[in-house]
């Protein structure tokens, strides 16, 4: 599959394309067919060497020998090194308009048509020979021509991925780093430095966003232009809070969120991030935190405006999730829970801040579902080889990637890891590795080996040498009410031995005290915005998944109710990540999606898969009576306002 064009079409590149193929085309009729199965010089740039060529690290090296730097102190190297960067280039930048895209509509893929297309079109009927109906030929060699510029490109592209990543993990090292504060550094050229965090960080204004208190009050702070920027983000940032980042279109699922938190009795305050929110909206929020609501404490909110933090002509490049991962620097918190609007804690926030992995470590992250979806290969060679390497390890003190990292199910196979809806993170101690995360933004490349923002945190960490973040030990749990034993019959007319709970809901069980932290994607049973509940009826009508659901309005109620939670299923996963079949029909997969359902976001956990010579269990839970009473108490405050 050729990837998707970043750039705007140019009518030029068929052009070039059309005057190649005639080129072609007569060349092959004046060789003749004799010339079939000759062997043709290659005339494509080398690209391994290319790729060799554009090492920072051997660059480097080549100048200054090992043996020479080898002896200078940690800050002496830091030092020479970006001022290798200078001398090598003094407009070098770290380029967030790169992308890293395959372009096939540039000057180079022109090129590359022009210089190449002779040879590729003899091997390509070399490879499949000339069996192709005259007008699919040329049609035929131009996908050819586009999969062989991909190759070429994706190589050279790697290659300054790796470089990219591996000049801002040394920016982190050098100037990032609280350990690394010194006379020796105080001294150094401010002017210098300054321009160095330019140079990584571009698309940084000076300019701090906008903090604004739910009463209108306003924080002023002004940038220092004589101190690092990001500096100043770190000492401006203090307390515990939580961080919600949203748009226009999440702002009913903030409101049922800030009425759980009262709910909770939370006395942390929270910071909405935002680029753009109409008064109405925030006079909507503020409403729902502050006026009076079933005798709860009112929440404590700040609007924080990010957009005069990113600098002029680069405010377009994000969109979407990106701006969770900026919230990750411009909250005002040193420690903070970092939620979506559709999350749904079941436990009050300072709880979080006091669970033993956070303590430990400062980061904690959650799994996803463990679902048998593969991975390539490809993709944890691919983020592997960005690790750290034994140069930065040797001069700068990088720890390299280790199997707390490179044994995740991520290098192992699974699609999903990480299920993002709530993270844990102080920012003081992981200040760099935010850093990083916010860097893979600019890198698509990587950024598309992660279903939107959810790999991007464990694996920006791990990029900058800090595996120092914990993961809560179960993947994700199904959670809701079983299925009646008596609506699901196998084959063979026997009652399943695995129990199933249908929800949309994935739900997270502590793996220190083995009670529901948290659940994603609201409270309703559907949280989507379906265009026809009697279409629903109609596939539930085939797939039979509820049995007491039987008309369109029926759906309608049913998806825009709470969910009832009376269990939860934590499913199997086999450690060789492999479908269990059985010849009694049981689950051979923990997970199954009903796809025609809630818009995919259905999914069917069970307590146990194989048959009876490979069975494998899971954990079926079964709250008690408060537990319930609470679950439907936030509930009814999620869906009261909706």
């Amino acid at each position: 599959m050729i990837p998707k064009v970043w750039k705007p079409r140019r009518k030029r590149t068929n052009i070039l394309l059309f005057i190649a193929t005639i080129v072609v085309l007569f060349n092959i009729h004046q060789l003749g067919l004799a010339h079939k199965h000759e062997s043709v010089p290659i005339s494509l740039k080398d690209i391994s060497s290319k790729h060799n060529a554009s090492s920072i690290h051997h660059k480097f090296l080549a100048k200054y020998p090992f043996e020479s730097v080898i002896d200078l102190s940690l800050n002496q190297r830091c030092d020479l090194f970006f001022q290798f960067l200078f001398e090598s280039n003094k407009r070098w930048m770290l380029d967030p308009m790169q992308h890293y895209e395959v372009d096939y509509q540039g000057e180079e893929y022109n090129e590359f048509i022009l210089r190449n297309a002779f040879r590729l079109t003899l091997e390509f009927q070399e490879k499949y020979g000339n069996d192709f109906p005259e007008d699919e030929f040329g049609e035929k060699v131009g996908e050819y021509m586009k999969n062989e510029f991909y190759k070429q490109e994706s190589l050279t592209n790697q290659a300054s991925i790796k470089n990219q990543i591996s000049i801002y993990r040394l920016f982190n090292r050098c100037y990032m780093s609280p350990n690394e504060v010194s006379t020796e550094k105080e001294n150094k050229s401010k002017r210098r430095v300054i321009s160095v965090e330019h140079r990584v960080n571009p698309w940084l204004s000076k300019k701090f966003p906008v903090y604004e208190k739910w009463d209108g009050s306003v924080r002023k702070l002004k940038m220092k232009t004589e101190d690092l920027v990001l500096n100043q983000y770190k000492s401006i940032s203090s307390g515990k809070g939580m961080v919600v980042t949203i748009s226009e279109k999440h702002v009913e699922d903030t409101i049922s969120l800030i009425h759980i938190l009262r709910g909770l009795k939370n006395d942390l305050p929270m910071e909405i991030i935002y680029t753009g929110l109409s008064p109405k909206s925030k006079k909507k929020l503020i409403n729902a935190a502050r006026e009076e609501y079933h005798d709860l404490p009112p929440q404590e909110i700040w609007f924080v405006d990010i957009s005069p933090a990113i600098a002029n002509g680069y405010r377009f490049l994000f969109e979407k999730f990106d701006f969770k991962l900026l919230s990750m620097l411009f909250n005002s918190y040193e420690e903070f829970i970092l939620l979506d609007a559709d999350t749904v804690p079941f436990k009050s926030p300072s709880y979080f801040f006091n669970m033993n992995g956070y303590k430990q470590t400062g980061a904690f992250f959650f799994k996803d579902r463990g679902v048998l979806i593969p991975r390539v290969a490809q993709d944890g060679e691919f983020i592997s080889s960005l690790g750290p390497s034994d140069l930065e390890t040797t001069l700068f003190g990088i720890p390299q990637m280790t199997q707390h990292t490179l044994g995740n199910p991520f290098f192992r196979g699974l699609v999903h890891y990480q299920e993002s809806g709530l993270l844990v993170i102080n920012k003081n101690l992981h200040f760099q590795s935010i850093l990083m995360v916010i860097q893979l933004i600019f890198m698509r490349p990587v950024a598309r080996k992660s279903m939107g923002d959810k790999e991007l945190y464990w694996m920006g960490f791990s990029l900058n040498g800090d595996e120092n973040y914990t993961f809560n030990d179960n993947f994700a749990a199904a959670v809701g009410q079983l299925t009646p034993e008596g609506d699901r019959i196998r084959p063979d007319g026997k009652k399943f031995n695995s129990k199933e709970i249908c929800s949309s809901h994935p739900g997270h069980i502590s793996s220190e005290d083995g009670s529901l932290l948290w659940m994603n994607t609201g409270f309703k049973v559907c949280n989507k915005i379906m265009s026809s509940y009697d279409d629903q009826a109609d596939k539930n009508e085939i797939n039979n998944i509820w049995k007491h659901i039987k008309t369109g309005e029926d759906f309608k109620n049913f998806y825009n109710s709470p969910v009832k939670i009376t269990h939860a299923i934590l499913p199997p996963l086999d450690e060789e990540y492999r479908l269990r079949y059985s010849l009694e029909r049981e689950p051979s997969d923990g997970w199954s999606c009903p796809k025609e359902f809630c818009e995919n976001y259905m999914w069917c956990g069970y307590s146990s898969i194989g048959g009876e010579k490979n069975t494998l269990e899971g954990r079926v839970i079964t709250f008690d009576e408060e537990e319930v009473k609470l679950f439907k108490y936030l509930g009814d405050l999620w869906t009261e306002s909706q």
